[in-house]
């Protein structure tokens, strides 16, 4: 696995092999200058992969963001979308309010997205993409 970024709100790797993209979500996200390279992030890992890459992202310590926030997470969604995502294998937040905001922001941006309770559950239904 190659990592790509990790910052104190987010982690961005890469298993070129799969073709896979891996993020981790990391607590609150105060306001967009506290994630400001989010979506640059994005870009430079899409530069990486081919089309039809998988993500497994783990939200599980993920904790509820401010409305302003969650418009990065859809662009960012969006762009992924743009850029050939096949599928997203999410283990969701722990908290309520946070899976439920998500949800409404995949919806949104039309982003396929299957939720798991583990990490290993996620992986393994991507796998099954392959």
């Amino acid at each position: 696995m190659k990592e790509i970024v990790k910052t104190p709100q987010y982690e961005i790797a890469i298993d070129e092999t799969k073709n896979r993209v891996y993020l981790k979500v990391i607590g609150y996200w105060r306001n967009p200058e506290s994630v400001a390279n989010y979506v640059s992030d994005w870009r430079k890992t899409l530069a990486l992969l081919k089309p039809n890459f998988t993500l497994l992202t783990d939200l599980s310590t993920m904790l509820t963001h401010p409305a302003e926030v969650l418009g990065i997470h859809k662009q960012a969604q969006e762009l992924l979308t743009e850029n050939g995502l096949r599928h997203t294998a999410e283990v969701a937040p722990k908290d309520f309010v946070t899976a439920f905001q998500l949800s409404k922001v995949a919806k949104s941006s039309q982003m396929p997205v299957r939720q798991f309770p583990t990490v290993a559950e996620a992986e393994a239904f991507l796998d099954t993409l392959i």
